[in-house]
């Protein structure tokens, strides 16, 4: 079985390829290839054909970039699904739609995976458009029965093509080696986070989805006392919006309270250290399919406050504690962590036992694996 994972944003590499290495575990001849940057991996690394290494290398020039994928990106993608039984496109945005009707012409199996954004943040003419490709692909893919829920309300007539599987997290084996080798108050100095104040990280990403502007309005209104426990982290590294940094950078100035905002990349290594010292994340995005990261923050034992419109019942489905919040309460919900931090936390101890049974990824790659199976068969 031979399956070609496109996607097309850089934040994705290390789900994609945790998805791919653990494909290849299973016995299937799994590649994944970036339709943006042209970063290709398979089963035999830099196995490359030359015309995919010229594409990549012309690729780390951005205008020449802009170019490329404007003429050549389509038989690109064709081009490289020559070699495939079954292509999985990751995050449903119009470059596909003209691919996805050839591949079935050319008889290949197709299946979406749908991340959150490619369907919550969509308007009614690009329904239409991916309803006429939902009507050509094999298999349409979600993370959650309530993000699948929702897609049916919309499209009913695919029921028969909708299929589940979470995504594996392999953050929880680095969290799990640092917990192991440092402990939060040596992490907190190496990160020049301060050590007596109570951590709160604010949303994941840069993106204005993420609804930054409002969060630091509620944490604003907070009293002088509150205030002044507390010290913010505010990770941008990406999806970061340039105009809008300033935005965000402006609102943190005004509200009297310390803060650090990132916007250089971080390892993996450096990544799951912020997740370790943080106390509190805050997230109310417009919409999401259960972030990796939010659930990061859940294992290491934070107490998260997500807004109560975003499909993550399934969470709480499993046992698994966090806070959730409208817009209205946001306010009085910061105030209630910080004032009951210590028996929140408490309340969150057992988080990351059952986070491992539900999201690593040697327990969630059984479900892939059977759809993709089904495809093939």
């Amino acid at each position: 079985m031979n399956v070609l994972l496109f996607y097309e944003y850089y934040n994705h590499n290390h789900t994609i390829d945790n998805l791919r290495y653990h494909l290849i575990n299973k016995g299937i001849h799994a590649s994944s290839c970036n339709i943006v940057n042209w970063r290709f991996r398979n089963s035999i690394q830099n196995r490359r054909p030359l015309w995919l290494r010229i594409l990549s290398a012309l690729a780390k020039i951005p205008k020449i970039r802009g170019i490329l994928n404007l003429y050549l990106r389509h038989w690109a993608m064709l081009k490289l699904s020559e070699d495939y039984d079954i292509i999985d496109i990751h995050f449903f945005s119009p470059k596909y739609d003209k691919l996805i009707e050839e591949l079935k012409q050319r008889g290949k199996r197709i299946k979406v995976t749908v991340w959150g954004h490619d369907f919550y943040q969509v308007d009614s003419r690009r329904k239409e458009k991916q309803r006429k490709s939902y009507r050509m692909v094999d298999i349409i893919h979600f993370e959650s029965h309530i993000i699948a829920d929702n897609f049916l309300v919309e499209y009913p007539e695919f029921e028969d093509k909708i299929r589940i599987a979470v995504f594996g997290n392999k953050n929880y084996d680095i969290i799990d080696e640092l917990s192991g080798a440092g402990t939060n108050a040596q992490y907190r100095e190496e990160l020049q986070v301060p050590r007596d104040k109570i951590i709160i990280t604010i949303a994941t990403n840069g993106t204005k989805g993420h609804q930054h502007l409002k969060i630091l309005e509620s944490i604003g209104s907070l009293s002088p006392d509150l205030k002044n426990q507390l010290f913010l982290i505010i990770p941008m590294t990406y999806g970061l919006e340039k105009s809008y940094l300033p935005q965000v950078r402006q609102k943190a100035d005004t509200i009297g309270v310390p803060y650090l905002i990132l916007t250089s990349f971080l390892t993996l290594s450096e990544l799951c250290k912020y997740r370790i010292v943080g106390d509190i994340t805050l997230t109310i995005q417009v919409s999401d399919a259960l972030a990796a990261a939010i659930q990061e923050h859940i294992y290491t034992g934070e107490i998260v406050i997500a807004g109560d419109w975003l499909p993550y019942k399934v969470l709480s489905d499993n046992d698994i504690f966090f806070m959730t919040t409208s817009m209205e309460s946001l306010t009085d919900r910061i105030i209630d962590s910080v004032k009951n931090h210590q028996s929140l936390r408490d309340r969150c101890k057992g988080n990351r036992e059952k986070l491992a049974e539900f999201s690593s990824w040697e327990h969630v790659i059984n479900d892939w694996y059977e759809i993709y199976s089904e495809i093939k068969n």
